[in-house]
């Protein structure tokens, strides 16, 4: 097993006193490397570094409509399922107590599943009835730490990826075909120690990538490959760093998706709490590569949220330092140019102060849902306006944040 570790000194952001007014001013700037991979004037130095907190995790079901799922302090998961008139009451979905947060992925059938962690670092997942509750809790057994990532294979097969609770080593299981059912496999091991829970994403080719964080506090990359010598036809490819020059913050929430030109987009907030950004690009006629890491600025006081809108445009959420949500957006097509642009950080509505990062999802009609867990523990929501022909910004938000109610717990994204 490989180390992820390069000799990059820690880092710690600048002694700059942040403030309010401070929270989200913004120039869009491109990161600038120098030799060693550091960051042109960084300072580095020992210092700890915050972990993302979440609010919910969400996802569409086979009715088109969003369902939220959060983590109450009763250590028990509740949902709430979206409405013609809005969202239904939260309902437990009973099952254990859960030592991490809740991920949750639609399947081949259209239901969303809901993966955790229960004390002892087993995983265990439910499949949602719409409008309902959950079904029956399966054991997937495991030693894990952190919140689990699941995701659906361009098969239709699940597969939940964590980390491991005795190494630091990336622990992975699927499913397969047996017959006509799909079964879970055991366990397996990813070379490499990680100091972050995986995470993962689909490209359009297929493949399943894995991002995570380093020992040296960089992002680090692996994803499967085509392989004549393996029976399944591929296999996984060499971890690969995505940066020196950007240390992240310790378990950190990387957004990730896909562009209206099917390249993967990356989101991070770095070590001097910026939007920092990176993504695929053409690297010949025949390759794909990575671009630099790019700073989007403001001051961010936790994880970023990304969603792709009607328009086919990137929207990026995050946190400030005041406890507002702000957003930004690219601001063209085609989003690859060589002058690619953001357009300027905006507010959203409200005078509520925001616990934990966002959660936006789009819902069956391509309009965004922002959902945001209040100082209070109460769950807030906020949907976009049906907007067409232009790029989205916070008027598209017009209304006040709603409460749907509940007292949930952040949790370690």
């Amino acid at each position: 097993m490989i180390s992820l570790l390069a000799a990059l000194p820690a880092y710690t952001p600048p002694g700059v006193p942040i403030t309010p007014a401070l929270a989200l001013e913004v120039q869009a700037e491109a990161a600038t490397l120098v030799s060693g991979g550091l960051l042109s004037g960084v300072a580095a130095a020992d210092a700890p570094m915050p972990s993302d907190q979440c609010s919910t995790a969400t996802a569409i079901g086979k009715d088109r409509r969003l369902v939220s799922v959060a983590l109450g302090y009763d250590s028990q998961y509740w949902a709430s399922w979206q409405s013609a008139s809005g969202f239904l009451p939260w309902k437990s979905l009973s099952g254990s107590a859960f030592a991490s947060g809740p991920a949750v992925v639609q399947d081949a059938q259209g239901d969303v599943a809901v993966f955790g962690r229960v004390p002892g670092g087993r995983l265990q997942y439910a499949t949602l009835h719409v409008g309902g509750g959950g079904g029956d809790w399966t054991d997937l057994g495991g030693a894990t730490t952190g919140r689990p990532a699941p995701i659906m294979d361009s098969r239709g097969l699940l597969h939940v990826f964590a980390q491991s609770a005795t190494d630091h080593a990336v622990l992975y299981k699927g499913q397969y075909v047996n017959g006509s059912r799909a079964v879970w496999a055991s366990w397996q091991v990813l070379d490499g120690h990680v100091s972050s829970a995986p995470q993962p994403l689909l490209d359009a080719e297929g493949w399943l990538h894995v991002l995570a964080r380093g020992l040296d506090r960089s992002l680090w990359h692996k994803q499967q490959v085509a392989s004549s010598s393996a029976s399944s036809g591929w296999e996984w490819g060499e971890w690969t760093s995505l940066g020196p020059g950007l240390p992240l913050p310790s378990m950190p929430r990387i957004p990730r998706t896909l562009n209206s030109q099917n390249f993967v987009e990356l989101f991070a907030r770095g070590p001097d709490r910026a939007l920092w950004h990176k993504r695929q690009a053409l690297a010949d006629e025949s390759s794909v590569g990575w671009s630099a890491w790019r700073r989007l600025g403001g001051v961010l006081a936790g994880a970023p949220a990304a969603s792709v809108g009607s328009d086919g445009l990137i929207s990026v959420f995050v946190r400030g330092v005041d406890g507002a949500v702000w957003m930004t957006q690219q601001g063209h097509h085609p989003v690859a140019a060589g002058a690619d642009a953001w357009v300027s950080w905006s507010k959203l509505q409200g005078a509520q102060i925001h616990a934990a990062a966002p959660e936006v999802a789009t819902d069956g009609n391509g309009l965004m849902h922002l959902f945001s867990r209040s100082a209070d523990g109460a769950m807030l929501h906020l949907r976009q306006a049906a907007v067409l022909g232009r790029n989205a910004s916070s008027t598209d938000f017009p209304t006040p944040w709603a409460s749907l109610g509940g007292r949930f717990r952040s949790f370690t994204c």
